[in-house]
């Protein structure tokens, strides 16, 4: 989907930037038009500069039951979604409409495990997802499960011993 953007004193005006962005771009640049500071955890681009772009965008919906990841010339979409295929993947280049599946085709074996790798990269470490805790959550009884004082203090403990834990260098999951 094309991102449009006009700023209110003209700049850039009619410029066109080849570059893969994300929605994750538009808050930083308006901030950063507005002349505020950028949050830290606010990873997007600033859309201002020339040349900006992604070589890959991400996207995530139903809380990790569809994911897409694309370049300038492919883009792969996995889903879990009941009735939908497992994977689909185009090529842009050929097929920008994107009417012909290629994930079975042999041919097109490399741009699927590329983008399946980038794909799983992004969604294990770049991503900006948060995991989802339901605090309303029922919480079981018993003699051997200890009582918790409520779901934020057990939330903020499981989330302070996590942080401590990936930044010990010798500790590692699995």
């Amino acid at each position: 989907v094309p991102l449009l953007i006009r700023f209110a004193d003209g700049r850039g005006s009619a410029r066109v930037s080849p570059g893969l962005v994300s929605t994750i771009d538009v808050a930083p640049t308006l901030l950063r038009c507005a002349g505020c500071s950028v949050p830290p955890a606010m990873a997007g681009l600033d859309l201002r500069e020339s040349g900006v772009g992604r070589s890959c965008v991400f996207a995530e919906s139903g809380q990790g039951r569809e994911y897409m990841a694309r370049t300038a010339t492919h883009k792969l979409l996995l889903s879990r979604a009941e009735n939908t295929a497992d994977r689909l993947l185009f090529d842009l280049t050929q097929d920008p409409l994107e009417t012909r599946d290629l994930s079975e085709d042999p041919s097109a074996a490399p741009a699927l495990a590329r983008l399946r790798a980038r794909l799983s990269d992004w969604s294990l470490f770049a991503s900006a997802s948060r995991v989802h805790v339901d605090a309303s959550a029922p919480c079981i009884t018993g003699v051997n499960v200890p009582v918790a004082e409520g779901p934020e203090n057990w939330r903020d403990r499981s989330v302070a011993y996590f942080r401590a834990r990936m930044r010990d260098p010798g500790w590692r999951l699995g």
